[in-house]
């Protein structure tokens, strides 16, 4: 899996592949197909999990999320974490891009 540090441009996060706005200041805005998983920091529950990918973790194995989809994912998915705009990390999973 790729990792993918960004900052926010205008509190807006689009998707790499086709610039679809999937966040806006007011949450999840439009969801492209490359887009599969949208987590935060503050919880373990995802705001968007297309292909279940929250369904085996374990939070007594790994340290968050993050680690778990690390160890699980392969590099068809990358891993975009913005936290340039929240008091939490967003964390957004796409595929194929």
């Amino acid at each position: 899996m790729k990792i993918i540090n960004v900052e926010s441009n205008n509190n807006l996060i689009k998707c790499p592949k086709c610039f679809l706005i999937n966040i806006d200041e007011n949450g999840i805005k439009d969801i492209c197909d490359h887009l599969v998983f949208v987590g935060t920091s503050h919880t373990d529950e995802p705001e968007l999990d297309k292909e279940n990918l929250n369904s085996k973790y374990d939070p007594d194995k790994f340290d968050d999320v993050v680690e778990y989809l690390k160890s699980e994912l392969d590099d068809n998915y990358s891993i975009l974490i913005d936290s340039s705009t929240r008091q939490i990390d967003a964390y957004l999973v796409y595929k194929n891009i």
